[in-house]
């Protein structure tokens, strides 16, 4: 669609190392090499930046049409800005057009139902012809070169939609973490973070599944680590969390990204000797048409998916997703609520506890039920203790509620005790405790909004 012909010739396309930059002294001869490789090194770099630290994709723009033009239908690529799988930036900075009976004629695409791709990627073009001084006996074409390098683009249609090995590892790695939640309830994950485990959840030779095969793939290694049938969670206990991400992103960094094709460092390089390059061009749309026996093709048996393209979304998109909170109404971000002590825990002998709920409802707490105690173990484990629990009711008052605890072992100096209460199955003045503090103009800084969990600390 890009109406030039002629080949392009690329810098980056030469023999010699492209991270070598000139060395000025005084005295050094520049000449045609140096003034190359000067350019070579500056573009791969961004090169390497982009696909390293970005990606690949659509980043504007590019909405994929169909539209009649007299008696043809034309496939229209609108103006925008993407990048391809080698991290070149390409530029369209108008709407290009290409003729859909014609490409249809050229492969001898019969009637009925076909699906074709629309693609682009990077390119470069000669351009600016300007003489230079040549030998005697040269030839007209011999005394001009062209003086510029324009960067242009190529959009074709084609049969076989770009494999986007890289976008589809994105996507799997982040179902496999979608897993993943805070429990403090949670049994020892053991050696979950290792390479020998790792590799058979999100190995090099998993992890560019389908997503739709990726997923199930997860849902059976949940339900087989969780030992329940139907779990697609994955619990995590709270202090191993860190630990384990740390694993999962060391052996991603190490191990699965330098083997997705194309390669980071050499894009262009085949994955076996005599094998083409892996393909640059990304996605654009996915058309279905079918084609009438007889008739004249319309945009109406024409129907265009935008949806299948891998997208590149900018930093300050990312940055404001980052930002959402937890809590979220009114069609549009929530403001920052004000934060508010849940609990007071206080020692009472050595198999005993105070509570003061810094809440001015009658909440129905059932000791081992909605409200349980657990004590965390050197190793970072959960030990579950059998509490019986009797509210004050004499001191109600506005500022709280007051509970004696009664524990059933001994509780020694130094234990590091974890309460946890789950919000969903309280009830707080006619309502659950979930949507009380929903409701409410502040928030309680360990509350754990998507599990309706509360929990208080106390040593």
């Amino acid at each position: 669609m890009n109406g030039i012909t002629t080949r392009c010739v690329s810098f980056v396309q030469g023999g010699k190392d492209p991270l070598q930059r000139v060395n000025y002294a005084f005295g050094l001869v520049l000449g045609v090499d140096e003034f190359v490789d000067e350019q070579r090194y500056f573009l791969e770099k961004e090169h390497q930046h982009n696909r390293g630290l970005h990606g690949y994709g659509s980043v504007s723009g590019l909405l994929v049409g169909v539209a009649a033009n007299g008696q043809d239908v034309e496939v229209q690529v609108e103006r925008g800005i993407g990048v391809d799988q080698y991290g070149r930036v390409f530029v369209v900075r108008t709407t290009q057009c290409a003729s859909l009976l014609s490409w249809l004629d050229d492969h001898e695409l019969g009637p009925g139902d076909h699906t074709i791709y629309v693609v682009a990627r990077y390119a470069e073009c000669e351009t600016g012809l300007a003489p230079i001084a040549g030998q005697p006996c040269s030839t007209s074409d011999q005394l001009m070169a062209a003086s510029r390098l324009q960067d242009i683009f190529e959009i074709d249609l084609v049969l076989e939609p770009p494999a986007h090995a890289a976008r589809d590892a994105v996507i799997n790695l982040g179902e496999f973490l979608s897993r993943l939640r805070a429990d403090a309830t949670a049994a020892d994950l053991g050696d979950l973070g290792t390479a020998a485990r790792l590799v058979d959840l999100i190995g090099p030779l998993v992890i560019t599944e389908t997503p739709a095969a990726f997923r199930t793939r997860i849902d059976q290694a949940v339900e087989a680590l969780t030992g329940m049938p139907g779990a697609r969670i994955i619990p995590v206990q709270p202090l191993a969390v860190e630990d384990l991400l740390d694993d999962i992103f060391t052996y991603w960094v190490t191990t699965v990204r330098p083997a997705l094709d194309p390669d980071l460092i050499d894009p262009a390089a085949p994955e076996n000797a005599g094998a083409p390059p892996p393909p640059a061009e990304i996605l654009l749309a996915r058309i279905d048409l079918t084609l009438p026996a007889g008739q004249a093709l319309t945009p109406d048996d024409v129907v265009v998916d935008n949806s299948v393209r891998p997208y590149l979304l900018h930093t300050q998109l990312i940055q404001e997703l980052f930002d959402v909170p937890d809590v979220a109404g009114g069609g549009g971000a929530a403001p920052a609520k004000a934060l508010a002590e849940w609990a007071t825990i206080a020692d009472v002998g050595p198999r005993g506890l105070a509570l003061w709920l810094h809440i001015g409802q009658d909440v129905n707490l059932v000791p081992n039920e909605n409200t349980r105690l657990f004590r965390i173990r050197a190793d970072g484990s959960l030990e579950q203790i059998t509490v019986e629990l009797a509210e004050e009711v004499a001191r109600r008052n506005q500022a709280g509620r007051y509970y004696r605890l009664r524990t059933f072992v001994n509780l020694d100096n130094g234990d590091f005790l974890l309460m946890r209460f789950d919000t969903g199955q309280i009830d707080a003045g006619g309502a659950t405790l979930t949507d009380f503090i929903a409701g409410a103009a502040f928030t309680y800084p360990n509350y754990l909004a998507g599990q309706e969990q509360l929990f208080a600390f106390h040593v």
